[in-house]
């Protein structure tokens, strides 16, 4: 039940955030940056949805490599997982925003 309490608060909570950012910053941003930001916040966070199967191929290589008792090999898994992870993240927020930022005229101020 505690659970379910905090699940609503938080959504709540956010419901409010968003209900009282997006005025400031659209006044903040003006519209046409502000397109911009929403359509690059919301492919990345499309993408934040896929991790193209890391997760799972990870569960699945932990697992035999746990059964075979070969933990130096989970932990190449792991680490190479979190690097992988790492440099999608990085590659998203680094290069995508700026290349649709710069496809905007007028948005290189």
């Amino acid at each position: 039940m505690r659970g379910t309490v905090t699940g609503l608060i938080g959504s709540g909570l956010g419901l409010i955030v968003g209900v009282v950012s997006v005025p400031l910053t659209v006044r903040y941003l003006g519209a046409e940056r502000y397109g911009v930001w929403v359509t690059t916040s919301s492919f990345l966070e499309f993408l934040s949805f896929t991790d193209f199967g890391l997760a799972h191929s990870l569960t699945n290589a932990l697992g035999k490599a746990y059964g075979e008792d070969r933990r130096e090999l989970a932990r190449s898994f792991i680490s190479s997982a979190i690097f992988t992870k790492m440099r999608v993240s990085l590659s998203r927020e680094l290069k995508l925003p700026r290349r649709q930022i710069e496809m905007c005229p007028g948005m290189a101020k």
